[in-house]
């Protein structure tokens, strides 16, 4: 149960927030369409922002707004429906999604590193399936959530007549478990790892390039420039960011 005047911040920060990410967004294709070294990573980006504010407003569908009781009025017809098992769907989605667009900027700065004469020719050609198999990837580890049966729990309050909802998925036959939170539940886990030690191993192999080139003092006409710097050091704390929730999740 959430009391009202925690749904009341939790709406105030967000909100401005998610205008915000609104902004960001535009800016990012729009510069998207302009020439440039950076044009990938710009767009991969706004794909990730976009499933960033989709995985806010599934999330306090589903966990926030059903569990105030100053709110779970908006919920009493809620029925079991297509629609329910689209949000379950929606927020692993997103997240599955997301996790694999971080590891696309992430590789996206290392061929800026390691292969700067051939970095812009190479996303030119295979952003567009890059951002595709994102999604298809996203797809691929929350489908079987398609065959679930999800609704909103109804909970009343003793000795009050307010009540609340919680967001219920029920148990079913699915490849290997018979729950499916249980399944993606793992699946979700070692996602994580593996995502987590591709973009280590990517992030240090960035650092030594970087470091062995200072060393040497190279010259070379195709030296990483300072915006591309810039977008690096982006890419790293958004991964900083990540693993950091990650590991507070698994607490």
């Amino acid at each position: 149960m959430i009391p009202l005047h925690t749904e009341v911040i939790y709406l105030a920060v967000g909100i401005p927030s998610l205008i915000f990410y609104v902004i960001v967004i535009i800016s990012l294709l729009q510069r998207s369409r302009k020439e440039g070294t950076a044009v990938a990573f710009y767009r991969i980006f706004a794909v990730v922002c976009i499933l960033d504010c989709t995985s806010y407003i599934v999330n306090t569908t589903n966990f926030r707004l059903p569990m105030c009781p100053a709110l779970s009025f908006l919920y009493v017809h809620f029925k079991p429906s297509a629609i329910t098992v689209i949000l379950n769907v929606a927020q692993y989605f997103c997240w599955f999604a997301q996790l694999f667009g971080q590891c696309l900027i992430t590789l996206n700065r290392f061929t800026a590193v390691a292969f700067p004469a051939r970095h812009i020719m190479l996303w030119q050609k295979y952003s567009f399936r890059a951002i595709c198999g994102m999604l298809l990837f996203g797809f691929a580890c929350s489908w079987q959530l398609l065959l679930t049966t999800v609704h909103f729990e109804r909970h009343e309050i003793a000795g009050t007549e307010q009540f609340y909802y919680t967001f219920y998925t029920d148990d079913a036959d699915i490849l290997i478990a018979n729950n499916p939170l249980y399944y993606t539940t793992i699946l979700v886990s070692i996602m994580s790892v593996i995502a987590s030690l591709f973009q280590i191993t990517l992030h240090t192999l960035i650092f030594l390039l970087i470091r062995r080139r200072r060393t040497n003092q190279e010259t070379s006409p195709h030296q990483l420039p300072k915006t591309e710097l810039n977008l690096l050091l982006l890419s790293l704390a958004m991964f900083l960011i990540s693993l950091t929730y990650g590991i507070y999740q698994a607490r």
